[in-house]
């Protein structure tokens, strides 16, 4: 059964976009002086859906053409046929639940069955929506932006922000999710023709989204910001000896004192993980290798001591003028140079190859954890590095 909030934003890793804002159709809509909203708009309004997403400040939605806040389809131009689309509304929306966990199970004769793993296949998103315009000119503008956006040429598998319930009452970020890697799968096609009524045209359109990967992901919140390894000031490695420089094999806090760590609460719904990007500011070397460590809360600090590991990811040198990104949240390692916006790309080279630090993604469940970053070798580019850490959420998936 289709149950959504009408919110729908593109994120491309360097700018979000809306694609979809009930919100701002419904003003739209009033603030047109026609109504044909009463035909084709029949939900309750989401006060949260008037405000800013990223920060939550109240937003204006006049018309379409607004100097001050434009509607993303508006070209520019006065009179065009985009200052005459009103916005759309989601009137289907399916995928948004947990259709797409499945379980095998094989017949055993002469009575019952074996079940193989639980597994979770991509989202599939069928959507039915209507476009408002001011004429028929108007709905076929919006249907070639919404048709371009979703195409999404230049940025294919994008990363969809959405709402999976009104929060109205309740904290703002509840029901607010993202999701990786969403794509279409099929093509934006006109299912009624256009109708006019009440002073607007309407026309329903139908297209499909695929989502790879099945997870919902909370909003990142923030442990640390451009922090620097406590220790790496006034580096002297004559002090620091051999045992300092390399750390001790049988001793996991050998690097305890060059260790940066962050408190994790456990979960009730899902887990969280952490996605801790490091950046390299120097000019000529590599950063020394590290890792990033989960364990076990029982209150002894952030020491591993006598505390589990349930999680471990090893990274080699990286280059300099660079960042690397562990994230554990989705499990993959990304990379990408400094000082110019460009998306980050693959940084699995960068893993340490050894056969006994295969990576194991650190997520916390039901019990507090602490996370950790430190280096595992001490070397005079440890004063270049800043560490930024965020713990993120996710659930719907294992």
């Amino acid at each position: 059964m289709s149950h959504h909030v009408n919110l729908l934003m593109y994120d491309d890793g360097i700018q979000v976009r809306e694609i979809f804002n009930g919100a701002r159709t419904i003003e739209h809509l009033r603030n047109s002086g026609i109504g044909c909203a009463t035909v084709g708009i029949q939900a309750e309004e989401c006060a949260v859906l008037s405000l800013d997403q990223c920060d939550y400040t109240p937003v204006t939605f006049t018309t379409p053409d607004d100097i001050d806040n434009p509607a993303p389809w508006y070209d520019g131009t006065p009179g065009s046929p985009s200052a005459g689309g009103y916005g759309f509304w989601i009137n289907e929306w399916t995928g948004l639940d947990g259709s797409n966990v499945r379980r095998s199970a094989s017949t055993i004769y002469p009575r019952g069955a074996t079940f193989g793993p639980l597994g979770q296949a991509h989202r599939v998103w069928k959507m039915n929506v209507t476009l408002f315009g001011s004429d028929g000119v108007a709905l076929e503008d919006l249907f070639r932006w919404l048709e371009e956006n979703l195409i999404a040429c230049c940025s294919p598998g994008v990363t969809a922000w959405i709402r999976t319930t009104c929060p109205d009452g309740y904290d703002n970020d509840y029901g607010l999710v993202h999701v990786v890697d969403a794509q279409l799968l099929e093509g934006v096609e006109w299912i009624d023709p256009p109708i006019e009524s009440l002073g607007c045209f309407m026309r329903r359109v139908s297209f499909t989204i695929g989502v790879g990967d099945p997870c919902l992901y909370r909003p990142p919140i923030e442990c640390l910001e451009d922090d620097i390894f406590p220790g790496s000031e006034a580096i002297d490695l004559c002090t620091v000896g051999l045992a300092g420089i390399f750390g001790c094999p049988d001793d996991q806090d050998a690097m305890a004192d060059w260790r940066l760590c962050c408190n994790v609460a456990g979960e009730r719904i899902g887990a969280t993980a952490p996605v801790v990007v490091i950046k390299n500011l120097s000019t000529t070397s590599y950063s020394p290798p590290l890792r990033l460590v989960g364990i076990t809360d029982n209150g002894s600090g952030c020491l591993v001591a006598n505390n589990e590991i349930f999680g471990e990811v090893r990274v080699s040198g990286f280059p300099p003028q660079s960042a690397l990104m562990i994230d554990c949240a989705r499990r993959r390692i990304l990379w990408r140079p400094l000082g110019f916006i460009r998306p980050w790309e693959p940084g699995y080279v960068y893993l340490d190859r050894s056969i006994d630090v295969v990576p194991d993604y650190p997520a916390v469940g039901c019990n507090d954890a602490i996370i950790f970053i430190e280096p595992t070798t001490i070397t005079p580019s440890l004063l270049d590095l800043t560490v930024t850490a965020w713990m993120v959420g996710r659930y719907g998936c294992c």
